[in-house]
């Protein structure tokens, strides 16, 4: 996501923050069983971001304490919380949350407030990362109340983190700020000095916009923080900020020299043992801007190909279309960094001819006048010939070049209907063999979402040479697909009020997954009635971006309006497709069930 921070890699450091002070928690086990130092041995591996090491104690651990019957104790679920921490830093947080979820149930049970607490701050981390803005709140609030009822004041700075987290997310600026000076109060009082950091850190990030010497002091304080620590990534990430506030108040010198420091800092993170590839191709990223914005083309390009190969290498093979959206993004800066340079030798090119004519239009004029002209005239036509053919060839092999881009771009969309194509089919195939009607129902719901997708990169491989769709055709296609589930004695009637729009793949998938469940759901609910099934989508602008409303005769909404419910995937997606609009969904019954969705067109990567 990068959905939830002003920087990627700020949500490293406020989740480091929080195994960091764990460090702190451990050194309450008063007596030294061989089980208690192996608990410190495997914490002391979390804070130097050994995770695989302390994994492998900690699941020694809780097998003794299972044996022992004692998993269940104070220290047994203190052992789990920590292990769930690892779990999400190795980004396993769906199992991570289930872990976190017993604990918190069992942690209930038992009384054991204080891990209640911290497993419900640490579900509130898992949710916010996901950007489920309800659930966060849900469980930032409990844990709130258990540390309020139980004087947990030493648990009041993470929670402070944490909520000063959710309020920056969603734009509760003034709250946002009160925590995190909350933090700062708080955290010097127990000597949890990452959390002071973090607090100082939250602190710089909020006000960086406003008060642009107050932010440098506070991310200063953070800083000076990490650094005594020995917290070298916390340190980088604090000099980087740094760097980038003042490339944006025009200091671009200063920006340019803590860049540098940032880059040491995280080497020197790396010797220490986090090994975070990202830490260097992001920096390596500002540098490009900042020697961009310094006018010297040569370096930016440098750092900007440096930070390409870097990000590259890191992700391999884990995601084949965001490699080929970011080799994309870079031949695009790559072309732009060439046509500047171009642009440059042809204005320079220009000013030189310019005093060349100059000079010899004084040469000609205190000697042959009409001669001497003639001669420079007739040389100077012949390197205008020159120029304009190596011009011509710069010409075409630039349309050679954006050919081949075309047929590539379309290959890929080939290629990625095909793959869907084929799952689709799998589905298929599987949903013949299922005999419970719930189950094939299943199938058939997600082989049609996929269809939605499919249909996009069918139609942009169609539309060669061009990255946008027609959403009329689009619907068209999508109407006659649900069209195919029912007998042609039922099929629905389609009404499409929608003009020739065309938007780019960025906007139509999102629309496509909406048009997909809103159709579904006519088809469930309002398609087994005895009259005949009327579907009218209609699409119109609006202010500020478009609505599209949608209406069947059915039924309509048992509760007068779309409720969300537990585990409704249909529901929260097209809530969530919304918001990915930067819009949002009004339902309502008139006869039947009634859709406005506003959204705006999304910007083209």
């Amino acid at each position: 996501m990068n959905y939830a921070l002003k920087y990627p890699y700020i949500l490293l450091i406020l989740l480091g923050s929080f195994f960091n002070s764990n460090k702190g928690w451990s050194q309450e086990l008063s007596s030294k069983s061989a089980l208690e130092k192996d608990f410190e041995t495997a914490m002391e591996y979390l804070g130097s971001f050994k995770n695989d090491s302390a994994n492998i104690i900690f699941s020694q651990i809780i097998a003794e304490l299972e044996d022992a019957g004692e998993l269940e104790t104070g220290f047994g679920l203190k052992v789990q919380l920590h292990q769930a921490e690892v779990l999400e830093k190795d980004h396993q947080d769906e199992i991570a949350i289930q872990k976190l979820i017993q604990i918190v149930e069992t942690s209930e049970q038992k009384n054991e407030q204080e891990v209640y607490a911290r497993a419900q701050l640490s579900l509130a981390r898992l949710y916010e990362k996901m950007g489920r803005s309800a659930q966060c709140l849900k469980h930032l609030e409990l844990a709130r109340k258990v540390i309020s009822q139980h004087n947990l004041e030493d648990v009041y700075p993470r929670f402070a983190i944490r909520y000063s987290s959710y309020h920056r997310i969603y734009n509760h600026q003034d709250s946002s700020l009160f925590y995190a000076k909350e933090v700062v109060r708080t955290a010097p009082q127990f000597d949890q000095n990452d959390e002071e950091a973090t607090g100082y850190l939250l602190m710089g990030l909020l006000l960086g916009d406003s008060l642009y010497h107050e932010s440098i002091g506070y991310f200063k304080e953070a800083g000076a923080i990490y650094k005594r620590l020995e917290d070298f990534s916390g340190y980088s990430a604090t000099l980087s900020n740094k760097s980038r506030l003042h490339l944006q108040n025009n200091q671009n010198q200063l920006a340019l020299l803590y860049n540098d420091s940032s880059l040491i800092a995280a080497k020197t993170a790396t010797e220490f043992g986090h090994d975070a590839p990202w830490m260097f191709y992001t920096k390596y990223h500002d540098r490009a801007v900042i020697f961009k914005t310094l006018e010297q083309h040569d370096s930016a390009w440098h750092y900007l190909n440096k930070a390409y190969q870097m990000e590259m290498t890191d992700m391999g093979n884990f995601n084949n279309d965001k490699v080929i959206a970011i080799d994309a993004l870079f031949q695009d800066e790559k072309k732009a960094q060439k046509i500047e340079e171009q642009a440059m030798m042809i204005s320079y090119e220009k000013a030189r001819q310019k005093w060349m004519f100059g000079i010899v239009g004084l040469v000609i004029f205190f000697a042959s006048i009409l001669t001497y002209y003639y001669l420079r005239l007739r040389k100077a036509n012949k390197k205008t010939l020159q120029q304009a053919m190596a011009l011509t060839k710069v010409n075409e092999d630039l349309s050679i070049s954006l050919e081949k881009q075309i047929l590539l771009q379309g290959e890929v969309h080939h290629r990625v209907k095909n793959n869907l194509q084929i799952i689709i089919s799998l589905l298929e195939l599987q949903q013949n063999d299922i005999k419970d009607e719930a189950a094939r129902k299943s199938f058939e719901t997600m082989s049609n979402r996929i269809f939605s997708m499919a249909a996009i990169h069918e139609m942009l491989y169609q539309n060669k040479g061009t990255e946008m769709v027609n959403l009329l055709d689009y619907t068209k296609s999508l109407c006659k697909h649900f069209r195919s589930f029912v007998e042609e004695s039922n099929s629905p009637i389609f009404q499409l009020e929608i003009d020739d729009n065309f938007f780019n793949i960025e906007t139509l998938m999102p629309l496509g997954i909406i048009l997909n469940e809103l159709l579904t759901n006519s088809l469930k609910y309002a398609g087994n009635l005895e009259k005949k099934l009327k579907i009218r989508i209609k699409l119109e602008p609006v202010q500020d971006g478009f609505v599209m409303k949608y209406r069947d005769n059915g039924p309509g909404f048992p509760n007068g309006a779309l409720v969300e419910r537990e585990g409704g995937l249909g529901t929260y997606l097209l809530r969530s497709m919304s918001r990915q609009l930067d819009g949002h969904l009004i339902s309502m019954n008139d006869d039947g069930a009634v859709y406005s969705i506003f959204f705006k067109e999304k910007i083209q990567n």
